[in-house]
């Protein structure tokens, strides 16, 4: 039979050894035989390039970097945080920022329509898809001191600020924000024409970084590198980003309350009042601080779309004679302009009036 394999199931010692075994057969315990079968680990996720948003925003904050443009990151899934380079000659880099954390950003699913600032604006017209992150609502006493401000892109390279009180989800990352601030820090000139679907929108929180962009530097283009912090910068997750920083923290804004009044000889006296982008919510004060050098302005006047005078006043009031008038040729309803000087940044937006013939 040859050798035989055994279990010792028991064993007893009562004045003599008894043992109790079971054969067994190995056979029964060996692995059957079956195809071999590859098992592949789970796809890892698609690394997305990083995206980045730059900025050029009034200023909202500090004064000294006023002329900074802010830079905001997304990525999904988000690297851990993002490294920004900065171009020195032709194929050198030198560290710029760390942007540690993702910006809550995304686009218009709705077209925004025109608006009236510096008011409340209901009605649930402003619907924005997050690429990721979400958005509350806060009190309007906490908006009226800063919270819940995002930068909507009226045009390319042109931003509204706004604030908003409700944000509502109504679908997967889809918001509806309502009770809304427009036009906010300068920049009710850009909410006279509808913004399209598709707009980008950007929360305006701790997220966003300061590029360090030198006041001897606006309207230099410089090329940028962002890309995952952990890799080098010649990896293929890297990408190449160029901007020209225009300095929009320091425009002025435009000249509010503009009127005109004419007199029986056919003068036009114009007035208006002039705005400051620095300490002009500061209730009491006699005087809203200057935040220039000099006051001036630039006053024009225009028929047809032509221009028929420019005249540059260091006083936010102008008499447009008769005698003027007739030696530019104007005859009929005219518009006048008015926009402040700067400079550092030259004129602001303009404020429009339309004076009948």
């Amino acid at each position: 039979m040859g050798p035989q394999r055994w279990r010792i199931e028991r064993i007893v010692d009562a004045g003599r050894r008894e043992i109790s075994a079971r054969r067994v057969d190995a056979r029964l315990h060996a692995p059957t035989s079956a195809p071999h079968l590859r098992i592949a680990p789970p796809p890892l996720p698609l690394r997305e390039p990083i995206e980045l948003v730059v900025l050029d925003l009034p200023q909202t904050g500090d004064t000294a970097s006023a002329h900074q443009p802010q830079v905001a990151a997304f990525a999904r899934p988000w690297p851990g945080a993002a490294a920004l380079y900065r171009a020195s000659g032709a194929d050198n880099h030198v560290f710029e920022s760390l942007i540690e954390r993702p910006a809550t950003m995304g686009a218009l699913t709705a077209e925004l329509p025109a608006a009236a600032p510096h008011r409340w604006m209901g009605g649930g017209k402003l619907r924005v898809r997050l690429f990721g992150g979400a958005l509350a609502s806060r009190e309007p006493e906490s908006v009226l001191r800063g919270a819940n401000m995002a930068a909507i892109e009226a045009a390319p390279g042109v931003w509204e600020v706004l604030q908003f009180v409700d944000a509502e989800l109504i679908g997967p990352a889809e918001y509806r924000l309502d009770r809304l601030l427009r036009g906010q820090a300068g920049t009710d000139p850009f909410i006279g024409a509808p913004t399209p679907a598709g707009a980008r929108f950007v929360l305006l929180d701790a997220a966003l970084k300061r590029l360090d962009v030198d006041a001897a530097e606006i309207g230099l283009a410089t090329r940028y590198r962002i890309g995952p912090s952990h890799l080098p910068i010649s990896d293929p997750a890297f990408r190449a980003v160029t901007m020209t920083p225009q300095a929009v923290g320091l425009r002025p804004y435009a000249p509010a309350h503009l009127n005109a009044v004419r007199d029986g000889v056919g003068d036009v006296a114009l007035a208006w009042v002039r705005r400051t982008r620095e300490g002009g919510d500061v209730w009491g004060v006699v005087e809203p601080p200057l935040a220039e050098e000099s006051e001036r302005y630039r006053v024009r006047i225009m028929q047809g779309g032509a221009v028929a005078r420019s005249i540059d006043t260091t006083a936010p009031q102008m008499l447009y004679t008769a005698a003027m008038r007739a030696a530019d040729g104007v005859v009929g309803p005219f518009t006048v302009s008015v926009a402040q000087l700067s400079a550092a940044f030259g004129p602001g937006p303009e404020t429009r009036i339309t004076i009948d013939g």
